[in-house]
């Protein structure tokens, strides 16, 4: 373990950032319906939408992974939008709130534990920090928040009568978006998907209001995790209306 991760600039900007996309979901959340959090959550889609336009500008590495790459994208982050208007309140919250464990539970014990157990990495070339022991934490910390979750918001989550393999699903749709995002941007030759908004005009300002500075990688950065999640939930949802119902 690292033990100056917890003053690195990096994780200094994630919890910045952590802390004010916090803050926006509760604000949004005490929004009548949840109008606020869903509005934010669209804006910030499509402000990642152009993201994933600007990555694929012809000046850029293309080959046809690239483009069906962009295109899974696309059909997630806008059918997630979908999604995020039709879901309840209470699960728009808790989707968000296991996507936000499963990176922390992801983070914090790939730091603390490294590869101390399998000392393989999973990803070596598309993500090389990555550790066995950090999608453990990704998968397992999300299931088991998904109790409190129920408790809190007072709503049975989808996949009764196992919540917490199902929190554990959603930790995986987290893992695959972000691992998915990151060999995306590999292939493009790009650390940051807001390093090419930053030099347009007119989003460096909006960059600036989500931390503007190395690290918080941009709004596809953001919900790479969140819009697998999100779409999952929406897609549970509708599933759910043509269930019967014992």
């Amino acid at each position: 373990m690292n033990q100056n991760f917890l003053s690195s600039n990096s994780f200094k900007v994630r919890a910045r950032v952590s802390i004010g996309i916090f803050l926006i979901v509760i604000l949004g959340a005490l929004t009548p319906n949840a109008i606020g959090l869903r509005t934010a959550y669209s804006i910030a889609a499509i402000l990642s939408l152009i993201e994933v336009y600007t990555l694929m500008t012809p000046n850029r590495r293309f080959a046809w992974y690239n483009l069906l790459h962009s295109f899974i994208t696309v059909v997630v982050l806008t059918l997630s939008i979908v999604a995020v208007q039709i879901l309840p309140r209470s699960l728009l919250s808790i989707g968000i709130v296991l996507t936000f464990t499963s990176d922390v539970g992801a983070y914090m014990v790939g730091k603390i534990c490294g590869t101390k157990l399998i000392h393989a990495r999973p990803f070596p070339t598309i993500s090389p920090n990555k550790s066995w022991e950090g999608i453990i934490g990704g998968l397992l910390v999300p299931g088991l928040a998904v109790p409190l979750c129920n408790y809190f918001f007072g709503e049975s989550f989808p996949g009764q009568p196992l919540p917490i393999l199902a929190g554990c699903l959603a930790g995986l749709c987290a893992i695959v978006g972000d691992t998915s995002e990151s060999a995306f941007k590999r292939q493009l030759v790009v650390k940051d998907a807001n390093d090419v908004l930053r030099t347009q005009p007119g989003f460096r300002h909006i960059e600036a209001l989500l931390g503007g500075s190395e690290g918080h990688g941009g709004y596809f950065d953001r919900l790479d995790s969140m819009s697998m999640v999100l779409l999952l939930f929406g897609i549970v949802t509708v599933l759910s209306d043509f269930l019967p119902r014992g």
